[in-house]
């Protein structure tokens, strides 16, 4: 720590670093509301949010999901999808779930397609994850 101190001193002497209570449980804190309400405007402007999804386990086969939802402007939103479909309406202005191959993503698109009102969302699969797993498993 105290060679971050003094780093940061180097580059602005007249910089306070702030505690990490304060980092922590203020400035922190403010940061993610303002990006929330950012985010949640975004999503309730954009007319289509296309959504991309991947998925990884760790050796304990625990399941991690990343959702990114891409708005027709130049911002790229990551949120999980769950979150954002609480605080703003967006299923309806999904067109499809691009994901890789696996069989929890298929299921996955089967339970939201078996909701009212998601009959819309297509599924489709990614071309890299499949070109990456082809040759992945033939340079093996």
């Amino acid at each position: 720590m105290i060679f971050f101190l003094q780093f940061v001193k180097k580059l602005n002497s007249s910089y306070d670093v702030p505690s990490r209570k304060k980092l922590a449980h203020e400035i922190l804190t403010q940061e993610v509301l303002y990006l929330e309400d950012k985010n949640e405007s975004l999503l309730a402007e954009a007319a289509h949010l296309p959504v991309n999804i991947d998925g990884w386990s760790d050796r304990c086969c625990r399941s991690l999901y990343e959702y990114k939802i891409i708005t027709d402007s130049l911002y790229r939103l990551e949120s999980v999808l769950a979150k954002a479909s609480l605080n703003v309406n967006i299923i309806s202005k999904i067109p499809a779930i691009v994901t890789d191959n696996p069989n929890a993503m298929h299921k996955m698109h089967e339970m939201s397609v078996s909701k009212p009102g998601n009959q819309h969302i297509l599924e489709l699969r990614c071309f890299s994850h499949a070109i990456n797993l082809m040759t992945g498993k033939n340079f093996m």
